[in-house]
């Protein structure tokens, strides 16, 4: 619970939103509130209570860490798996070095100087974290029907930059295009799958295809990512900018006038015009006025959407 207003900074793609570091200020209104609030919490007594899933849960975590071994989760199911440090350490180099080398120690400074250029482009440098370094681990794939005589393993790298979601908003740009160009099925979630199965004709006479990707992401290079991008750009326009990944904010284009209890508000529709029309990167984070609900509660100020104003 909070009394506070939690700001999010809109980027230039329009969908990327960052919190905001810094601490709301605080409401003079809210101040006593707040401090009551804060009294009751200092108020509050607690009393030691049976039970027996969390005494179960006590156990089971002190067992573990008295045990000395390592345990892995397995990949899709809720299995773990029980190894001694020895043959844990031996599977994960195996695994990590089979399809990856090792990186120059100044790798992540490289990286992170990329990042903090494409952030400081979009003006969101000072509003994000860097990239933290993350220990790789593995998960058996216990899932596979080979998993008893030759077992099989995942690698996990749980680096992630915030900058991610700038690359995902281009890609979704460009997916969208190529679907609806080439006519080409991307299921993106098993809803869509199951919509797309339910409108098959004739389902007693199809087939369906089975198969598995061995090793997607370690085959992804740079020359397979550029391939990709040369061959989206036969279905849309890729800019030197995307591709650089430096956002374009046209998207907010797109987004329609909200309709108020009055009609359609003019002053909105010309502010939305004024802002969408803007070069200047000051005008970017105006994007809640572009969504938000109208703010003009005059009646002489707005007009029902089906009637034209005068010449």
């Amino acid at each position: 619970m909070t009394t506070r207003t939690r700001t999010l900074i809109v980027t230039p793609s329009g969908l990327l939103d960052y919190n905001k570091k810094k601490c709301p200020p605080q409401v003079n209104e809210l101040k006593a509130f707040e401090e009551d609030l804060i009294r009751m919490t200092e108020n509050i007594q607690y009393r030691k209570v049976n039970n027996s899933f969390l005494s179960s849960l006590r156990s089971d975590a002190a067992k573990i860490n008295a045990s000395g071994k390592v345990y892995v989760f397995a990949d899709k199911t809720r299995n773990l798996y029980k190894l001694d440090k020895a043959s844990y350490e031996k599977l994960f180099n195996e695994n990590s070095t089979a399809k990856y080398k090792r990186a120059k120690d100044d790798t992540m400074d490289v990286i992170a100087n990329d990042l903090f250029k494409i952030a400081d482009k979009l003006d969101v440098s000072d509003k994000i974290d860097t990239m933290t370094v993350k220990q790789a681990f593995i998960t058996l794939k216990d899932h596979k029907d080979s998993f008893a005589a030759k077992p099989s393993y995942r690698l996990i790298n749980p680096a992630k930059s915030e900058m991610g979601k700038v690359s995902k908003v281009i890609l979704d740009t460009i997916n969208t295009k190529i679907r609806s160009m080439s006519k080409v099925n991307q299921w993106r979630n098993t809803l869509s799958v199951i919509d797309w199965f339910r409108h098959i004709p004739d389902k007693n006479r199809c087939t369906f295809v089975v198969f598995d990707i061995v090793d997607f992401y370690p085959s992804i290079s740079s020359v397979l990512q550029l391939t990709a991008l040369s061959w989206a750009k036969t279905f849309t326009n890729i800019t030197q900018s995307n591709t650089s990944f430096k956002i374009q904010w046209n998207i907010l284009k797109r987004i329609p006038t909200r309709m108020t209890a009055h009609g359609q508000c003019n002053l909105c529709t010309k502010e939305k015009l004024a802002i969408l029309s803007a070069d200047k990167a000051s005008l970017l984070n105006k994007r809640s006025e572009i969504v938000s609900k109208c703010r003009h509660s005059n009646r002489r100020y707005t007009r029902p959407a089906n009637r034209r104003d005068p010449p």
